[in-house]
Formats: C-alpha cells, structure tokens, sequence
C-alpha cells in the first residue's frame, strides 16, 4: 500500500494545481476539470506499473494519449486566451502541472516498454 501513498499524493497535487490556473473561473478551467481524472489515473498506473497485466501497459498508455488530445480540443473550444493568460501569470505552476498531467501517461509508457 506504502508504494501507492505517492500516487495518490500525486494526484492530489495535479488536482490543487489545477484548482490554482482555473483562477475561480477566470482561467484554464479545462486544466482542472482534466486534472481530477489524475486522482484515478495515478493509482491506477502505478497499480499498473508494479502488477502483471496482459492489457493495462495498452490502457494507460493510449489513455493519457486520448486524454490529452481532449484536453487540447476543449482547450481550443474553451478559448486558447485562457490558457495563454494563465501561462504568461503561473509560468511554474503550468509547467508543474503538466509534468505531473503526463506523469502517469509516463508511468504507462514505461509499463508499455517491459516485456
């Protein structure tokens, strides 16, 4: 269980920092719509990533994938503004945001490589 404690921490970070650039409204608010998905996602790769599945190292991989290419489409829809507003004030939470946002699609990839 001990191994799955920063997973979650994890995820609960992704999900404070995208609390922090939704700016209560007047920011990015698809980053923190997306980054309650991290609160699954990160435990699960990690169960993932430390278990014998035939088709997770698949599923998480390709999931951060689809995910991500959401993200991009609802950020296009919600208007880049938003997100650019939020870069150019939180340069560092951002770009934490999405260390963290394409940590677990890492930790599938990582599952994908091993055989």
């Amino acid at each position: 269980m001990q191994k799955y404690l920063l997973s979650i921490l994890l995820g609960l970070v992704n999900v404070c920092l995208g609390f922090i650039i939704a700016g209560a409204g007047h920011g990015w608010v698809t980053g923190f719509y997306f980054s309650i998905i991290s609160l699954v996602a990160y435990p699960l790769s990690s169960y993932c990533l430390f278990n014998q599945y035939k088709y997770s190292r698949f599923f998480i991989f390709f999931l951060n994938i689809i995910l991500t290419i959401l993200t991009v489409l609802i950020t296009k829809k919600e208007g880049s503004n938003y997100f650019n507003k939020m870069f150019e004030a939180l340069p560092v939470m951002m770009s934490l945001y999405f260390i963290l946002w394409f940590g677990w699609g890492l930790l599938g990839f990582i599952k994908f490589q091993k055989k």
